[in-house]
């Protein structure tokens, strides 16, 4: 079983101590990428590097880390143990995560970092830097940020939830099929938002910029 207790760096935002490339963290993009958790509650990391199918067969370990992010070469068929899933995991989300959190400018709890860093590590921190939710996340309008991570605006149509096919239109433009386990995603990312504006309404003074609740 890999060491966790050390991994993560905290830093404080508006008074609210938020952790990045923690453990809980990995275990919540673990989640996503590798699967169900271990019975013993330990992130069930997918050790062996696999072709990515929904990414044209790129090479992938675990915790969706490829030659993109990864510091070390992402080699199909190499084997990752546990401990390196986590050390190396654990850096390359706190980068990902200390980008995503230079584009907030209002205070925002762990879970609410944790949804907008998912979304920034599935579809690269740049396109959530640049989204409509962050955009409204950043106006203070934090339901409705949240549901911009799923949502179009008439907030049904399901959005950044779909793949390239390889295919173009007659027009030139590539066409893009709808994934129900992106959408699953997206979904959950919002439910994890919005549970985290609930907290911070429940436990931060605006007014004094103060934190009342849980340290991590």
């Amino acid at each position: 079983m890999a060491n966790t207790a050390s991994i993560g760096k905290t830093v404080l935002r508006f008074g609210i101590p938020l952790v990045l490339g923690g453990a809980g963290y990995v275990a919540y993009i673990s989640g996503y990428e590798d699967g169900p958790a271990r019975r013993d509650g330990t992130p069930g990391f997918k050790n062996v590097v696999y072709a990515d199918q929904l990414a044209g067969g790129l090479p992938t370990a675990c915790l969706g880390l490829t030659k993109h992010a990864s510091p070390v070469p992402v080699v199909l068929g190499d084997y990752w143990s546990d401990a390196q899933c986590q050390a190396v995991g654990s850096q390359v989300l706190a980068t990902g995560q200390a980008q995503v959190l230079g584009c907030i400018k209002v205070p925002v709890t762990q879970p609410v970092l944790d949804a907008f860093s998912s979304h920034g590590h599935n579809h690269g921190e740049p396109s959530t830097c640049a989204s409509r939710a962050m955009g409204l996340l950043n106006a203070r309008k934090y339901e409705a940020a949240c549901d911009a991570l799923a949502h179009g605006p008439d907030g049904k149509t399901p959005v950044w939830s779909y793949v390239k096919t390889g295919r173009k239109n007659t027009q030139g433009a590539w066409e893009y099929r709808f994934v129900q386990g992106l959408y699953n995603r997206r979904l959950k990312e919002r439910s994890d938002c919005l549970a985290g504006v609930a907290l911070l309404r429940a436990e931060y003074d605006f007014a004094t910029e103060s934190w009342k609740g849980a340290q991590p």
